[in-house]
């Protein structure tokens, strides 16, 4: 009986930390940026500090402080998000870029938990 239990435990262990790694590191959006919007997008392989140069502006919103009709001496404040400036066309929705970091995410997350599936089979056999 314990066997089903405690293999169930280390599943949903390893499930876990997959989603603790995927959603609180910055690795997966530095990978993004870096592969897919980033400076060194289709020039081959770079150090990686030319490949994130902009990350940073990249990852922050902007926020319009004056539509809390309060007094900020400050106009704009940025934040860290994917989503649309307020003066797009479709103010604070997400932009392509959350949705790419969101499936790279969920990719790493898969690929983590087939490869200790993978692994646990090695290993028993």
């Amino acid at each position: 009986i314990w066997h089903g239990i405690l293999e169930g435990i280390g599943v949903l262990a390893v499930i876990t930390n997959a989603f603790v790694i995927a959603i609180t590191s910055d690795y997966i959006p530095r990978f993004v940026y870096a592969f897919k919007y980033g400076p060194c997008v289709d020039k081959g392989p770079h150090h990686a500090d030319e490949c994130l140069q902009g990350y940073m502006n990249s990852s922050l919103s902007v926020f319009d402080m004056w539509e809390l009709k309060n007094s900020s001496q400050f106009r704009y404040c940025r934040y860290r998000d994917y989503r649309a400036p307020p003066w797009s066309l479709a103010p604070y929705e997400f932009t392509l870029q959350f949705w790419h970091v969101l499936a790279a995410r969920l990719a790493f997350i898969i690929v983590f938990e087939v490869c200790r599936c993978a692994l646990v089979c090695v290993c028993l056999y």
